[in-house]
């Protein structure tokens, strides 16, 4: 209990509430950290820290970048002072924050010390990961379209290569969505390229179907992938060319999925050549990228997709809501195999809206359950499950219920690590997770506060060796792949490690490894995830690549023995 006390006290004396209210706070806090004390005498698992702020709902997965973890949160339709905030992951202290006029969404990759920050009613702004400083924001003086106060969404965009020819990487967004418009009058969801530079529209087009758009946009060699469609409406998934987008018309862009019900909300994935298309309506996708055609589809009847679909070891597993928005009786983990055949699933009288991810241990997946009901019901507690791959009910662990406290978001496992220059890698040291949760609610969609909130593993979870594609939405680095990270033990056992030499590095012509034993084979592959090069000799030519950052893997007998960091040079 005196763990409980102390934290809240700590928390309490931050807080800017007066003293009849700050006593309530404090009780509720000492209950609820006597309750993660508890936990902690149970499974050895408690917050290393977690931060109060004064905001409403969360649901977008929060940005760890250089040990700094940056929240998007707010009510809709109204403005708050904490909707952006960073915390420093180390302290859990405040770094900055940021008051915007609406809820915020999204936050993107980071980018020369610089996200996106998106939300509704056309926020789109770009800031500095350390201050919070606004560098620019969205601006749609030089294109007409319709009135923004009739737009809802802008997602979370996907940084490209430079479009404009100013030297600096653009964005793809989709800009759509509206609620507050009744159907059939909603406007329809534009596909946009945003200048990186100044916020500038450079092209942008409606969707091809005239329907409204919440999903997040892939990239895959030239080609933009998209979603219409929304809860109540039909949509489609699309591939269309930079070159079209970059004219003005996409209106003939290629139609991958349809679905005569409802939309294309959450965001595909990418693993290998294959892209995992969910759509809202029970099925989902897989597409061949290098084909250009659907490999398979499966669906979970009955149920509606929201969640990220999460691969690892060829598997994919994600959840899905029971029943028809907006009324759900709990949820499915699903798991099928690469070929799309039906693993296992197990089925929950409670509800989830986050996607599942994978932890800094390659033998486990987090959950994060809620206990309430959604809409139906406002009975928030929530707890956190581990199990172990490759069967849906092999528990590692399962904390108690935490009660007064609702999870929507989906944790962040992945934590990141920026140069400065656009090259972006996974933090190799992180141990744990970020969640941010809302509490004290009036409602499903209107908690007074919200608590994020940094968890370290406990030391007793084994490990096994085995691929890991920690992080979870939208991939390792939230571009929507999903690879084997460098920094994770890929070794197996009864292989014997080649002594290996590589060099030059960094270099801008070929790159040689020497290996005693020679039968290795080479995959280069760039920090989108994208396998670029292959070779079984003992060299690889990269004359022709851009400049920056990649990933060499060494493989042997089909096991990944070593990888290593290549800066080729102009």
């Amino acid at each position: 209990m005196q763990i409980g006390i102390t934290f809240a006290q700590s928390y309490v004396s931050n807080l800017q509430i007066q003293p009849p209210l700050k006593l309530k706070v404090f009780i509720f806090f000492a209950f609820v950290l006597w309750t993660l004390n508890f936990a902690k005498a149970q499974i050895g698992w408690i917050p290393k820290w977690s931060f109060i702020a004064d905001s409403g709902s969360s649901i977008c997965s929060p940005l760890v970048v250089n040990g700094i973890a940056i929240v998007g949160s707010g009510w809709e339709n109204a403005a708050t002072g904490y909707a952006a905030f960073a915390v420093d992951i180390s302290t859990g202290s405040l770094r900055w924050k940021k008051k915007f006029s609406n809820q915020i969404i999204g936050i993107s990759t980071p980018h020369k010390n610089q996200v996106i920050i998106t939300g509704r009613k056309g926020i789109f702004s770009c800031v500095d990961i350390y201050s919070g400083n606004e560098i620019w924001k969205y601006n749609r003086s030089n294109f007409n379209h319709t009135d923004d106060s009739l737009r809802y969404n802008f997602n979370q965009p996907q940084w490209v290569e430079d479009l404009n020819n100013d030297g600096e990487k653009d964005l793809i967004a989709v800009y759509g969505g509206g609620s507050t418009s009744s159907i059939p009058f909603r406007p329809p969801g534009y596909l946009m390229a945003i200048d990186g530079a100044n916020g500038n529209i450079i092209a942008a087009d409606t969707m091809p179907d005239g329907t409204e758009s919440y999903a997040t946009p892939l990239i895959y060699n030239e080609n933009i992938y998209f979603g219409s469609g929304g809860e109540t409406v039909a949509g489609n998934f699309y591939k269309v060319s930079f070159d079209s987008l970059l004219s003005g018309n996409i209106q003939n862009a290629k139609v991958i999925a349809s679905d005569s019900v409802k939309g294309f909300i959450s965001a595909p994935t990418i693993f290998g050549e294959t892209m995992l298309i969910p759509c809202l309506n029970e099925k989902i996708y897989a597409y061949d990228l290098a084909n250009d055609s659907i490999l398979f589809d499966f669906s979970i009847s009955g149920n509606e997709i929201y969640s990220s679909i999460h691969i690892i070891d060829d598997q994919f597993y994600f959840t899905s809501q029971i029943g028809k928005w907006p009324f759900y009786k709990g949820y499915t983990l699903n798991q099928f195999s690469s070929a799309g055949n039906y693993i296992d699933s197990s089925t929950y009288n409670i509800y989830l809206f986050a996607s599942p991810i994978s932890i800094n241990q390659p033998n486990a997946m987090l959950f994060a359950e809620n206990k309430d009901l959604g809409f139906t019901q406002v009975d928030f507690n929530h707890r956190f499950k581990i199990i172990k791959r490759g069967t849906i009910d092999s528990t590692i662990l399962t904390t108690p219920w935490i009660a007064g406290i609702h999870l929507y978001a989906t944790p962040r496992s992945s934590f990141l690590l920026e140069d400065g220059n656009g090259n972006v890698t996974i933090d190799c040291e992180n141990k744990g997770f970020i969640t941010v949760s809302g509490f004290d609610n009036k409602s499903y969609y209107l908690p007074k506060k919200i608590v994020v909130s940094y968890y370290e593993l406990p030391d007793s979870l084994e490990t096994e060796n085995s691929k890991n594609t920690f992080g979870g939405y939208l991939g390792n680095l939230g571009n929507g792949y999903f690879h084997t990270p460098p920094c994770l033990p890929t070794e197996v056992e009864q292989i014997e490690k080649p002594r290996l030499l590589v060099f030059p590095n960094p270099t801008n012509s070929e790159v040689y490894v020497l290996s005693e034993k020679g039968n290795i084979q080479l995959k280069l592959i760039n920090l989108e995830g994208r396998v670029i090069k292959t070779n079984s000799s003992q060299k690889i030519n990269v004359q022709e690549l851009p400049s920056g950052l990649y990933l060499l893997e060494i493989w042997q007998e089909n096991q990944i023995v070593e990888t290593h960091k290549i800066m080729v040079q102009p």
